[in-house]
């Protein structure tokens, strides 16, 4: 396969994304409003009786779901037969790699939308019927604080990128050494938190660390897409190794 086709890569996007989520699509909706009604309604019984708390509270409930979403995408590419049937499939290793994210993607968008709408539904009853005294309106969950949430989006897509090598690393331990895969994610850590440790340490200031931080996420994201790919290859080597 000489040229990056998209026209593959999409094909093998809708397969998994179809293998694991939308082989019954009208299932997967109602599941989706299921849990995202239960990550609305939980923070409103035990919340603190603030509506912008609550809000929050289900906006990181949602996020945890993302993340098992987009989990369940790497499990599927690179564990038991799955993984086997998936990376014989006839596309380049590029055309894998890229439609990994562009189902996450679709995975996360799909689910951020769904939850805006019924999450967002469900609080402006909340708000009207609870708290009245508190209620300016419909809000719509994730979209509350407008270009304010650039830095989320920054962290998402680090944390996205991030489980592309962590989870192969992890995964196949076998291949490495524990101290060496403690030693990768501990020193991942550090320069991830440096700047906020060196602003609490009085080193730098605020606005100072804040730059950093962003700086510091960026890069590691790019590295995050770059190890990705070595991990993804290396999995693709052994499954041919092992025909």
């Amino acid at each position: 396969m000489e040229k990056f086709s998209f026209r593959r890569m999409w094909q093998f996007c809708r397969l998994q994304l179809c293998s694991t989520y939308f082989s019954r699509p009208w299932t997967a909706v109602w599941y989706l409003a299921v849990i995202t009604g239960f990550c609305t309604l939980l923070p409103a019984i035990t919340g603190d009786g603030s509506l912008s708390g609550m809000m929050s509270d289900t906006e990181r409930l949602i996020q945890v779901l993302v993340t098992f979403m987009i989990v369940s995408l790497y499990q599927d590419l690179t564990s038991g037969d799955n993984a086997i049937d998936k990376m014989m499939v006839p596309a380049s290793l590029s055309e894998k790699y890229v439609s990994l994210f562009a189902g996450t993607a679709i995975a996360v968008t799909a689910t951020v939308l769904g939850a805006s709408v019924i999450g967002s539904a469900l609080y402006c009853a909340i708000g009207k019927i609870f708290h009245p005294d508190q209620y300016d309106g419909l809000t719509v969950l994730f979209f509350r604080n407008g270009m304010e949430n650039w830095r989320e989006i920054l962290i998402t897509c680090m944390m996205i990128t991030a489980l592309a090598w962590i989870i192969p690393l992890i995964k196949h331990k076998k291949k490495y050494r524990a101290w060496k895969i403690w030693a990768i994610l501990l020193s991942y850590a550090a320069v991830l938190f440096l700047p906020g440790i060196l602003k609490e340490a009085g080193l730098i200031h605020g606005t100072a660390a804040r730059i950093a931080s962003v700086a510091v996420m960026s890069v590691l994201t790019v590295m995050n897409v770059v190890a990705g790919y070595d991990m993804l290859a290396k999995f693709e080597s052994d499954i041919n190794g092992n025909d």
